[in-house]
């Protein structure tokens, strides 16, 4: 019995399925032109059903087997899922879908001078999922920030008092340098697979694209890459607190707005907040 179970296993069921039904469909049909045997229509249309049957279901099984294989063999492999996306379509896409599939967290980076937004913002499907498991608390969101202009600091500000005292929204920052030069942003979810790209420096070029990396090995050096960048990084919020003290000083000593502006923004925000309690 034992050996019987091993061979089994080793010509593989569904193999085995379509010796055996065609090894019979060669039987029957011997017996039937010999005259062995004299079955009427309506047995044999019978049994060429059961024996359809029988051969799909080995197929099918067959090429659920062989996908399984692939799937293996590029995991033990390590083939590399690398492809580069438009921004105006592709990326938003792959976006809005990583964003869905999400189980733990986010990690993003805004590193560069950021242009204005159109009004038709093309990452708006992707914001508003993100918003939405944000405030369902089904995932940590992490940001690291460079602030150069007062619109970017009104914007953290707004952030934070949305999502930064409520809910798993953490935002940390580096004193952005002089001038602005490119550099790459990367956004991670799950750790799973990395987006790259946005290193425009002042306005957005005609067309841009963002490479989507997904390898075990990759995302693992990638993330120790984030993990350095946050460690080094200063807190704007934590605990549900926002650092206020550090606001200011970004406000006053690297963007160079008054005391009095800085106060007005952060007290415009801290108000909002407020009304929704």
């Amino acid at each position: 019995m034992r050996e019987i179970k091993q061979l089994f296993i080793l010509i593989g069921i569904d193999n085995l399925i379509i010796g055996l039904t065609g090894l019979v469909a060669v039987t029957i049909a011997i017996l039937e032109f010999t005259g062995l045997i004299n079955l009427s229509t309506e047995q044999l249309l019978k049994m060429i059903l059961i024996a359809l049957g029988l051969l799909m279901t080995a197929v099918v099984s067959q090429a659920l087997h062989r996908s399984s294989e692939v799937r293996e063999l590029k995991k033990e492999i390590g083939i590399v899922d690398l492809k580069l996306l438009n921004c105006e379509n592709e990326f938003q896409k792959n976006l809005t879908s990583s964003v869905s599939n999400a189980t733990r967290h986010v990690l993003d980076t805004a590193l560069n001078f950021e242009y204005t937004q159109e009004a038709n913002d093309p990452q708006d499907n992707y914001k508003l999922m993100l918003q939405k498991r944000i405030e369902k608390n089904e995932l940590v969101f992490r940001r690291i920030e460079l602030i150069y202009n007062k619109e970017r600091l009104e914007d953290v500000i707004q952030k934070l008092f949305k999502y930064g005292i409520k809910y798993k929204y953490y935002i940390k920052y580096y004193q952005a340098p002089p001038k602005a030069f490119p550099l790459i942003n990367l956004m991670s979810f799950d750790d799973d697979h990395f987006y790259l790209g946005g290193f425009y420096s002042a306005e957005s070029p005609s067309t841009e694209l963002v490479l989507f990396i997904k390898h075990p090995d990759v995302s693992k050096f990638f993330k120790q890459y984030w993990d350095a960048l946050w460690l080094s990084a200063k807190p704007l919020n934590e605990r549900n607190r926002i650092n206020k003290n550090e606001l200011k000083r970004i406000a006053l000593d690297d963007i160079g707005i008054t005391e009095n502006e800085f106060e007005s923004i952060y007290d415009n925000y801290r108000n909002e907040f407020l009304n929704t309690l």
